[in-house]
């Protein structure tokens, strides 16, 4: 073959190589340019991905029953023993609300304060004082508590004195009785010396114990030789207990549910209440005279204003409206022992 044709037979083939080498190299470029895109958009909406998944965020702690929900006492304790024939209650409730509190021997309304501190001194009777506290809420509903104290003029022995009368602030008070409270509840021990006192019924007894069924809890009492017993006046041997006796227990706690006995007061009268008192929001219906028409649970009722409250009738319209403590007897006839008009 001569040279000039092996020349261009030559040119030929490096020409296709040339060529398969650029399809080659394009080929792969492609492939390498592609990979790299999809990567790209691959990272990119993995990060739109991550930016718009909320953070996860721990739980709230749950925060405590705001007390602007109902009233609550800070002291005395419920079930508190007293040695004075009066008591000063300090408690928590909405601020500036008017605060209604009663027993048998007392009543009295009072407006908290503008942080919802307030304070009502009651007179207390002998024995077992169920004292009722209610609360006229913003919306003109109302919430209540009530606790229990035990006033007696009996000198008992115990680590720690029954409860004196109170003088100082209530701000101050709640703020060292709060205080206490929690750091007893930091400890987590059962006060055993503190005095307390039920009232109830003796039922189940037996050799040093008996169980008192109370409107709250049923306790087991323990009781010996140191215990002073006492019915209508006189000292009572512990074998004359009998079944169903309405007793007031004082002493200590030494566990939840068993009370170590100091004191025992038997009951042998009737203690079943003649009358009632009541706490209502009402408007004010009709008035003529001393007489105030009210509507109570959707009925009129009449009340007559009482002789010791300072509230003239002339003064009043039916457009006004009334937090009262109203005191109901057995035939129906309520009477206005305290009120605030507004």
């Amino acid at each position: 073959m001569p040279a000039e044709a092996l020349a261009k037979e030559g040119l030929t083939i490096m020409r296709k190589e040339v060529v398969f080498a650029i399809i080659i190299g394009l080929f792969l470029g492609t492939v390498i340019l592609v990979g790299w895109q999809l990567a790209d958009q691959s990272a990119k909406q993995a990060a739109s991905t991550t930016a718009q998944t909320p953070q996860e965020k721990p739980d709230p702690v749950p925060s405590e029953t705001p007390v602007a929900q109902g009233i609550s006492v800070i002291s005395p304790q419920d079930h508190a023993v007293i040695n004075v024939n009066s008591i000063k209650i300090i408690g928590k409730t909405l601020a500036s609300a008017f605060v209604a509190a009663s027993n048998s021997e007392d009543e009295a309304i009072v407006t908290a304060d503008k942080d919802g501190n307030f304070s009502i001194d009651l007179a207390l009777t002998g024995g077992e004082n169920v004292i009722k506290l209610t609360v006229l809420k913003d919306d003109l509903t109302t919430a209540s508590t009530q606790i229990t104290v035990i006033y007696t003029t009996a000198k008992i022995s115990s680590s720690e004195n029954v409860l004196d009368p109170i003088t100082a602030s209530p701000s101050a008070i709640v703020d060292k009785v709060v205080k206490a409270a929690l750091d007893k509840n930091l400890k987590n021990v059962q006060d055993s010396n503190l005095l307390v006192g039920y009232a109830g019924v003796i039922s189940d007894i037996k050799l040093g114990v008996f169980d008192l069924t109370t409107g709250q809890v049923n306790l087991q009492i323990s009781y010996d030789s140191k215990t002073t017993i006492i019915k209508d006046g006189k000292t009572l041997k512990p074998e004359l207990l009998s079944m169903k006796d309405k007793a007031i227990v004082i002493g200590n706690m030494s566990s939840p549910d068993i009370l170590v006995a100091k004191r025992i007061v038997i009951s042998s009268k009737d203690e079943t209440p003649v009358i009632e008192k009541r706490v209502i929001y009402s408007p004010i219906v009709k008035i003529k005279g001393n007489i105030l028409t009210l509507n109570i649970d959707g009925k009129n009722q009449e009340a007559t204003i009482g002789k010791k409250l300072k509230l003239d009738p002339k003064t009043l319209t039916t457009d006004n409206k009334i937090f009262a403590i109203l005191l109901m007897d057995t035939g129906g006839k309520a009477t206005l022992l305290q009120a605030k008009v507004f």
